[in-house]
C-alpha cells in the first residue's frame, strides 16, 4: 500500500472514528457469525462513550493509513495476566496487514511490561486469524456471554 500505516495511542479524540470503526466491523463482518441480538448488543457497547470507558481503563492503540483511522486494538492489564481486547478493522480496508501490526504492537506492548503470555478472548469471526498468528486454544471459557473462543499466546 502506498499509503504509510501509522500506529499510535489512541486518544480521547479518536472515540467516535474507534467507535465507526468497531461498528461497521460489527455489522458487516461480524454479523455473519453471530445472532443478531448479539451484534445489536455488540453495538450499543461500541458507542462513543463505551469507548471511552475503554480508553480508560486499557492501553488503546489505533491504525491510520491516509489521515483515517482504519483499525484499533487494546491491551487489558490485570492482576491475573493481559489480554488483547477489542482488535477490528475497516470491513474495506482487510487484508492490507492491519490486524497483524496491532496484534505485533500489542505484543510488543505486553512483553515489554513483564507478560510472557496473552491471552484473546476470540470471536468466532477472529479464531482463524488468531491461529494463523501462532494463538491456541487456551483452557477456560470464553467470558462474554455470546461465543468467544479462549486463545492464547506465549510471548
Amino acid at each position: 500500500m502506498a499509503e504509510d500505516l501509522i500506529i499510535r495511542r489512541a486518544t480521547d479524540a479518536d472515540a467516535e472514528a474507534i467507535s465507526a470503526v468497531i461498528v461497521r466491523a460489527l455489522i458487516e463482518v461480524n454479523a455473519a457469525d453471530y445472532p443478531i441480538d448479539a451484534i445489536a448488543e455488540f453495538v450499543a457497547g461500541a458507542d462513543p462513550a463505551g469507548v471511552r470507558a475503554r480508553l480508560a481503563a486499557r492501553t488503546v492503540f489505533v491504525a491510520e493509513r491516509g489521515g483515517e483511522v482504519v483499525g484499533t486494538a487494546g491491551l487489558e492489564e490485570t492482576s491475573s495476566g493481559a489480554a488483547l481486547r477489542s482488535l477490528y478493522i475497516r470491513p474495506d480496508r482487510h487484508g492490507e496487514g492491519i490486524g497483524s501490526r496491532l496484534l505485533e504492537t500489542v505484543e510488543r506492548i505486553a512483553h515489554a511490561h513483564g507478560y510472557r503470555f496473552l491471552a484473546v478472548p476470540s470471536s468466532i469471526t477472529g479464531e482463524t486469524f488468531y491461529l494463523a498468528h501462532g494463538y491456541a486454544r487456551a483452557d477456560g471459557p470464553g467470558d462474554d456471554p455470546h461465543v468467544t473462543i479462549p486463545l492464547g499466546k506465549r510471548l
